[in-house]
């Protein structure tokens, strides 16, 4: 006999230490609020489903457009709405797994927010996988650009970012090449017919005008800007750094539930390119991780 399914409140450091922790594709994070709200500001990854339409979908006995066989995290402005997500997810009786509501809201988050919707057109689910992995290797080599410019930047300046001995440009450099070769090997796995390009070949073709997340360089010029000139050492490295990463995370995350729904893919493609999303944004979160431990030294020294 099955354990019953739980409910639970989550605190927002309790949240953070969760996310950080748990693998993509094990737990869903969900926010209940209003488009114009998660637009504002959302927790990096989220699902936005509003309360209203969350509770008609469980109230007609129609599918939520997420695995209620996974851990669910529902989240909004102040912990009222995801109260009553959680309970009456749980009242349902069709979820199998434990259900959480953030207490607080995102009153009470202080983790990194980012505003907008994921720019799911970089990377539409229309082409094969082969097409989207070639997109995100162009998304890879932009970042790998802008970082390598920072790295350029902080050499010609004799600077060490702050950071010491081993400048963070130079760590987030070795960070985006080892991505953007995972990136290759997957491409390389669905390559199809006839034999794949070299890494080098395949990465000097790429684009690199579409940063990871779909902005381009020109949206994130203030943080570019201040970055480069430095003026407070690596920390507005780290934070550019951070908004880069997070871009990327919520973009594949997004992805992968776009995947996950689309109903154009057969049952085995779905659940094919949602574990390549999922796989993809466990990297860009732990790229986004590696960055907020630096600005918690930083913020500590």
């Amino acid at each position: 006999m099955s354990a019953p399914v739980t409910m639970g409140f989550m605190s927002a450091e309790a949240l953070q230490q969760y996310l950080a922790s748990h693998r993509e594709g094990s737990y869903e994070l969900v926010d209940v609020r209003q488009p114009v709200e998660f637009h504002h500001g959302h927790i990096p990854g989220a699902h936005l489903l509003p309360l209203p339409e969350l509770m008609h979908r469980l109230d007609a006995g129609e599918v939520v457009p997420f695995p209620t066989d996974r851990a669910v995290i529902f989240y909004c402005h102040s912990g009222n709405r995801s109260r009553v997500a959680a309970r009456q997810a749980l009242a349902s009786g069709r979820f199998s797994a434990p259900v959480y509501s953030l207490d607080g809201g995102m009153l009470a988050w202080t983790g990194t927010a980012l505003d907008g919707a994921p720019r799911l057109a970089a990377l539409p689910l229309q082409g094969d996988v082969k097409t989207m992995l070639l997109a995100a290797l162009d998304m890879e080599k932009a970042a790998l650009m802008l970082y390598t410019a920072l790295d350029a930047e902080t050499h010609r300046a004799g600077q060490d970012a702050g950071c010491g001995a081993d400048p963070l440009t130079a760590q987030m450099v070795d960070m985006e090449s080892a991505h953007a070769r995972q990136v290759y090997q997957a491409l390389v796995t669905h390559w199809g017919e006839g034999t794949p390009p070299d890494f080098e070949t395949l990465f000097n073709k790429a684009g690199g005008d579409v940063l990871e997340g779909g902005r381009k360089l020109e949206e994130l010029k203030p943080w570019v800007t201040k970055a480069m000139a430095q003026e407070d050492g690596c920390l507005s490295v780290a934070e550019l750094g951070l908004e880069v990463e997070y871009a990327a995370y919520d973009l594949y995350r997004a992805l992968a539930r776009q995947a996950r729904q689309a109903p154009e893919l057969s049952e085995e493609a779905a659940a094919m390119m949602e574990t390549i999303f999922l796989d993809l944004a466990q990297q860009e979160k732990q790229h986004a991780r590696f960055l907020l431990d630096k600005l918690e030294r930083m913020a500590s020294a």
